[in-house]
């Protein structure tokens, strides 16, 4: 499809497909639940450097549409980040 919302589609919806038609087992996804203790494991990964989170570019609040415009894109390589 030429739309890039729906460009993913067809890869989404075949990879279940290719789990149903082999013996092999999907990996099960999970929502992350919020807890003070990951929280505080994060912020020690972080504050220690081993783990580094990606910021793609910052925007300021007037630039919310170019923001936008380029994750719709899905040009970007981390988070965008929009500052007041």
């Amino acid at each position: 499809p030429k739309s890039t919302w729906l460009r993913p589609l067809p890869r989404l919806m075949a990879t279940p497909a290719a789990f149903l038609l082999s013996n092999r087992r999907a990996v099960s996804g999970r929502t992350a639940q919020r807890s003070p203790g990951d929280l505080e494991q994060l912020r020690d990964l972080v504050s220690s450097g081993a783990l580094r989170p990606v910021m793609d570019q910052h925007y300021r609040l007037d630039e919310v549409g170019a923001a936008l415009q380029r994750q719709g894109q899905f040009h970007s390589r981390g988070k965008s980040v929009v500052l007041p």
